[in-house]
């Protein structure tokens, strides 16, 4: 299935605009460009700079998504209010209102003290412009919410879903947040979920699909200020460089640099057990720990996540975890273990430092400052 976006909900005569269309359903048949439809009335190739037809082809890339840029001319047929301009492929469109030059102008700009009358009253429109489109550019966010008959791991969703990909998804099995790696996948062909594991019966299943909210994409060509945490729900497309404003240091190059944090990331272990017979609490680790640092680990039974402060240890020696109660009869244990980075450079720390045992001195084992107690300092 073939899924469009716009870069912009409107635009004045004479600006540009970017269309993005991405095969939300690939597989080996998928064809490598899509073709696309530009229609509206009285719209010809004269209204567009450098095209030379209507339709045309789009190259898909990196996503399997492909962008096409249009550069309108300012006697762009919008007579004295806009037009409304579609935009086709296959089944699929979207539409992109084009005001009038005559009596709208760069919708992004502001009123100066300068302006004269008839710049003033373009302004003034445009800032009209730009309210009509934001009441209409709400997206619907398709919900639905499903109860598991204990039998079925297939349930036929009541909204038509774009992409199969799982993280596109939000969902819960009575108030458990499902993985979407290994959970559950998306059969876009029967418009349906299927888990992995059979939901329980009576339970409460809540699926949100993401993908269709907002039907444009956001083009950033400032600098872009993110006071809290930025969630990316795919890909994050960056050209230059990525910075921390609070310590300056920077992401750049990133063909070469993501090579490099690959080789500097820390091993992270994983190993997923099954309790025996719910008399245990402790199992051996298939892999080799490095810290008896409960917070190391990330670890879940039958999906819900455990509090490292109280739920388990770790014996480094044995190579064990302990928990505090025996998990019960044939749940499924998940660990992931997040072992050390070495840093090889200085390392400034504006806040406090937090050491579980000891601070070693390189190549000089023996020489080391311990923590070995509550309030105890050891050399």
């Amino acid at each position: 299935m073939v899924y469009l976006s716009l870069d912009k909900a409107y635009i004045a005569a004479g600006e540009s605009f970017k269309l993005g269309l991405t095969d939300a359903t690939p597989d080996a048949s998928s064809p490598s460009s899509y073709s696309y439809t530009i229609t509206g009335e009285g719209v010809t190739t004269d209204h567009f700079v450098g095209e030379t037809s209507l339709s045309g082809n789009i190259q898909l890339g990196v996503n399997n998504t492909g962008f096409k840029t249009f550069v309108t001319t300012a006697d762009f047929p919008a007579g004295d209010n806009s037009l409304d301009l579609t935009l086709s492929s296959g089944s699929t469109s979207v539409t992109l209102k084009v005001y009038s030059s005559n009596h709208y102008q760069t919708l992004n700009t502001k009123i100066d003290l300068t302006d004269t009358f008839d710049t003033w009253r373009k302004k003034t429109n445009s800032f009209v412009a730009r309210l009509d489109s934001l009441e209409s550019g709400t997206s619907d966010i398709k919900a639905q919410t499903l109860i598991g008959n204990g039998i079925s791991d297939t349930y036929v969703l009541n909204f038509q879903v774009v992409g199969a990909n799982p993280y596109f998804f939000d969902i819960n099995i009575d108030g458990i947040t499902q993985n979407p790696f290994d959970a559950y996948t998306i059969d876009g062909t029967s418009n349906s979920i299927v888990f992995t594991d059979t939901p329980p019966a009576d339970s409460v299943i809540s699926v949100l699909h993401k993908f269709a909210i907002g039907a444009t994409f956001k083009e950033i060509t400032e600098d872009f200020d993110v006071g809290g945490t930025l969630r990316v729900g795919e890909e994050l497309f960056i050209d230059t460089q990525l910075t921390n404003v609070n310590v300056g240091t920077t992401l750049t190059d990133f063909g070469s640099r993501i090579n490099q944090l690959e080789d500097e990331t820390a091993t992270v272990q994983t190993m997923t057990i099954t309790a025996a017979g719910g008399t245990t609490s402790s199992y051996v680790l298939g892999f080799t720990v490095d810290t008896e640092n409960p917070y190391f680990f990330h670890v879940n039974i039958d999906g819900i996540t455990q509090n490292p402060a109280d739920a388990y240890t770790i014996t480094e020696s044995s190579n064990t975890i302990v928990f505090s109660e025996v998990p019960p009869t044939d749940s499924v244990i998940s660990i992931i273990h997040h072992s050390f980075t070495e840093i090889t450079n200085d390392l400034s720390v504006a806040g406090d430092v937090f050491v579980t045992d000891k601070i070693t001195h390189t190549g000089d084992e023996n020489t080391s400052l311990r923590f070995p107690a509550d309030d105890t300092v050891a050399i």
